[in-house]
């Protein structure tokens, strides 16, 4: 969904979490949690269908077309962005309850009990299941709510086993063993996981202070430098042109020739401050832009930032930039600078994009990641971020589009003219 200037709607600010649980989820989870379920049913596929080709019974026709059919509609189901957006933070606990039923929907309707008939290999894929329903929410959940899994899972196989005690096929004893055997195996397994995601949560928020914390120190020293070089000018003219009117006024009824040289000595000065002041304000350009120019000093912010987020960045930077006006400049490189510090504080992305270029007459940025994205909101509440590219592209007859929808990353498309009319 396309916005502009005059809309009525504009998405929601970039730096502002959203309750969409895919733009609360650690990174990778989602992807991961898709990708396994694609495995399962390529694997269900490719190793059911020998035994189709040899010659199956009627039970064994319905677990494989149970087994598809469930596959499919959890894969359905990860893939619906509406769904994501209509059921919020349920969203992935959900996902993960469709994903432990089907094992037990599949022995159920086997009618087998924990052990399966057949292989040992199929013995374990109940298991199997559970360990990765486990591994996800010891990833994105507290280490209780991955224990109190553990405990049902155990309990659940338990209860399974029922019919198998109570047919005497099976001591109670191994029933138990069983269970206990699986709870504690699934909780190892969790504990690391979730200690290793602990880990990194911290190691990330670590990260996110430093870089603050340089861009503070950055931002204080650039204030005091042109604060040092506003005082420094303006306070050096306005001294000289105070001592030049004040002469002048002393000598305008006794030496009026005087008086008339001292007037055009202290325009002369006035003239010279003033252009001291302009030069001082246009230093307020990003010193970056200054040294090295728009296409590297855009290049510069976008390998810096893939060093800080450790992110994939790909660059795409063609044309001279050299003849732009300096507030065309400054408009560009401020964006990029808000749209990459997005990405690194809130997408949860593993890429970056960064292309600039001109085309038709106008100067063409685009910004664009994999991460969490976020969906539309009705108004720009506190979006101070979002707001200013926008008004910064308006102010100089150019358009900022935001386009972003929840897992499927975001872009910043900013159009402005060459020249500003």
């Amino acid at each position: 969904m396309k916005l502009r200037d005059g809309d009525a709607t504009i998405l929601q600010a970039m730096n502002k979490r959203t309750d969409i649980p895919s733009f609360d989820l650690e990174p990778g989870l989602l992807k991961t949690f898709k990708a396994f379920a694609a495995i399962r049913l390529l694997f269900t596929i490719l190793s059911h269908g020998f035994r189709l080709g040899i010659g199956a019974s009627d039970a064994f026709m319905v677990s494989i077309l149970l087994v598809l059919g469930e596959t499919i509609f959890l894969l359905t189901y990860l893939f619906s962005n509406r769904a994501a957006a209509m059921l919020g933070r349920f969203y992935l606990p959900i996902g993960l309850a469709f994903l432990t039923s089907f094992p037990v929907l599949e022995m159920l309707v086997r009618n087998q009990g924990i052990i399966l008939r057949g292989g040992a290999g199929e013995a374990q894929a109940p298991v199997m299941t559970l360990l990765v329903v486990v591994i996800l929410i010891a990833w994105q959940y507290s280490l209780s709510a991955m224990l109190a899994y553990c405990v049902l899972s155990g309990a659940l196989l338990f209860f399974l086993s029922l019919p198998l005690l109570q047919s005497g096929q099976m001591p109670a004893s191994i029933a138990f063993y069983t269970a206990f055997s699986t709870v504690v195996f699934l909780a190892i397994v969790g504990f690391v996981v979730n200690r290793l995601v602990a880990t990194q949560r911290q190691q990330r928020a670590e990260l996110k202070d430093q870089a603050q914390i340089r861009e503070q120190l950055a931002a204080a020293q650039e204030r005091n430098r042109l604060a040092g070089e506003l005082h420094d000018v303006l306070a050096h003219s306005f001294s000289a042109l105070t001592v030049e009117l004040e002469a002048v006024r002393s000598l305008w009824f006794q030496n009026q020739n005087r008086a008339y040289e001292m007037l055009n000595s202290a325009l002369k000065t006035a003239n010279s401050g003033l252009d001291e002041a302009r030069r001082a304000v246009r230093a307020i350009r990003a010193q970056p832009l200054e040294t090295f120019g728009l296409a590297a000093a855009i290049h510069r912010l976008a390998v810096d930032a893939s060093k800080r987020g450790n992110l994939i960045h790909s660059r795409n930077i063609y044309g001279d930039f050299s003849d732009l006006p300096e507030d065309i400049e400054q408009c560009v490189y401020r964006v990029a600078q808000e749209a990459i510090s997005n990405v690194l504080q809130h997408a949860n992305a593993k890429k970056l994009g960064v292309a600039l270029q001109r085309q038709d007459g106008f100067v063409v940025l685009e910004i664009t990641d994999d991460g969490a994205g976020f969906e539309t909101a009705p108004a720009l509440a506190n979006g101070f971020g979002l707001q200013g590219m926008i008004d910064r592209a308006k102010q100089l007859g150019g358009t900022c589009e935001i386009l972003s929808s929840p897992s499927d990353g975001t872009t910043v498309r900013l159009r402005l003219p060459e020249r500003v009319k």
